[in-house]
This record gives C-alpha cells, sequence and structure tokens, in this order.
C-alpha cells in the first residue's frame, strides 16, 4: 500500500486549499466592509466607553437616583466619569448624524437611538435641571 498521495490527489488537495483560502478572504473582506464603516467604528468606540464607564457604576447610580427625572448619572458627575459619558453620548450623536452604508449601519443606528443616553439624554437633562431649579427656589 502506499501511503503517499497521488499526483491527482495532490492536484485536489491545492484546488481545495485554493477555495478555501478565497473563501476566507471574500468573507474577510466582506466582514470588514460591514464592520469597518464609521458608524461601526463610532458603534465600537460607544460600546468601549460603555465599558469605561463601569468603573464609576455606583457613583452614577447614585447621582441617578438622587435626581429627578430619568437622567444618567454621569450627567451629574464631574472629572472623568462625566468626561467618558460625554464622549460616548457624542458618539452616538455623530453615528446617529452619519449616513449609513448597509444593513448593519441601520442596526447599530436603531441601537443607538435606543440607548438610555439618546432616550433620556439633554432634554431629559435639562428639563430635570429645571426642576430642580423650581425646587431650590421653592425652598
Amino acid at each position: 500500500m502506499n501511503k503517499h498521495p497521488t499526483r491527482r490527489e495532490l492536484m485536489l488537495g491545492v484546488a481545495a486549499a485554493a477555495t478555501a483560502t478565497a473563501f476566507v478572504t471574500a468573507s474577510s473582506q466582506f466582514l470588514n466592509a460591514a464592520t469597518n464603516t464609521p458608524i461601526a467604528r463610532l458603534w465600537a468606540k460607544a460600546e468601549s466607553l460603555r465599558g469605561d464607564l463601569g468603573a464609576f457604576k455606583s457613583e452614577i447610580a447614585a447621582a441617578q437616583s438622587s435626581r429627578i427625572g430619568g437622567v444618567s448619572g454621569w450627567m451629574y458627575l464631574d472629572g472623568a466619569a462625566y468626561r467618558i459619558g460625554n464622549a460616548r453620548y457624542d458618539a452616538l450623536v455623530a453615528l446617529l448624524k452619519t449616513k449609513p452604508q448597509n444593513a448593519n449601519d441601520l442596526a447599530l443606528m436603531a441601537k443607538a437611538a435606543r440607548d438610555a443616553d439618546m432616550l433620556t439624554g439633554p432634554r431629559g437633562w435639562a428639563s430635570a435641571r429645571v426642576a430642580e431649579g423650581h425646587q431650590l427656589l421653592a425652598a
């Protein structure tokens, strides 16, 4: 029994490897096109910043629960928590202002629009500040 592959088997192996390489390359290019758009990059940035805000989770929760309105607590904090939260909010706004290039972009835009910072955002924050002003003057 011959343990060495035949010439035909070698040629089939080379053809299979070439086909697999072409498939991987095409798949990689498709994934890069879907995940390397401006919207995808902004979403990745916003998600990374969300992770950075985790370091301030208790401070954000305390600030949010002690205020009127359903506003994100980072809006009431100073320092790094505010800077990170604001940078994340800016990334979400920029994402929503960017023209989508594919269905993945549209899905990311929908996620950004449903984000708590977008739902309560500046309108909620401004209203909460006015309500707090009324409370301060009434006291």
